[in-house]
């Protein structure tokens, strides 16, 4: 928890620990990990499970409150790693709206709603978004975060196997 400045009757400055920080900060991730999905086999009826390497982008906003929870909304861009021409080489476009938890340390717990592969009709699904974030470094102007993230899709959710997504890497927070 960052400290908070408050000023006693008298006029003086004291500065405690135990009020978390609240109000508005920007932030990137920037994570590597791997999706796996049921994807439609074209002119036909038959699908196949695939899994692709990727790497992401995710720019939002969040606001946190003085009860350790905080709200965020965020979208992302997704980078197919994969070379080979037999494979689905599919990049995605996504939204998202957070709901996060502040524990001990500065660690947050997380969970939201993810709108998965925008630009694609025939991919596109919702997701239940899972994360975690671990402080790395706090200062009053930024803070930096390893993260993990899983989303599991909507669309096939009655394969869980074949369908979710893992990743993690760095988050970076500007308050303002």
């Amino acid at each position: 928890m960052e400290p908070t400045r408050s000023t006693t009757p008298t006029g003086d400055a004291s500065v405690s620990v135990d009020a978390p920080a609240r109000g508005s900060a920007i932030f990137f991730d920037v994570v590597g990990g791997a999706e796996r999905r049921v994807r439609p086999t074209e002119d036909t009826d038959r699908a196949f499970a695939v899994g692709t390497p990727l790497v992401a982008l995710k720019f939002g906003v969040a606001r946190r409150y003085r009860n350790h929870w905080e709200l965020a909304g965020a979208m992302g861009a997704t980078i197919s790693l994969v070379t080979d021409e037999q494979r689905v080489n599919r990049s995605s476009l996504f939204a998202e709206a957070e709901v996060n938890r502040y524990l001990a340390r500065g660690v947050f717990i997380g969970t939201g709603l993810s709108l998965w592969d925008l630009t694609r009709s025939d991919m596109w699904t919702p997701a239940w978004l899972l994360h975690f974030g671990i402080p790395l470094s706090r200062s009053a102007r930024y803070a930096v975060f390893f993260i993990g993230e899983g989303r599991l899709f909507f669309k096939r959710i009655d394969d869980v196997t074949k369908n979710y997504e893992v990743w993690g890497g760095v988050q970076v927070r500007l308050r303002r």
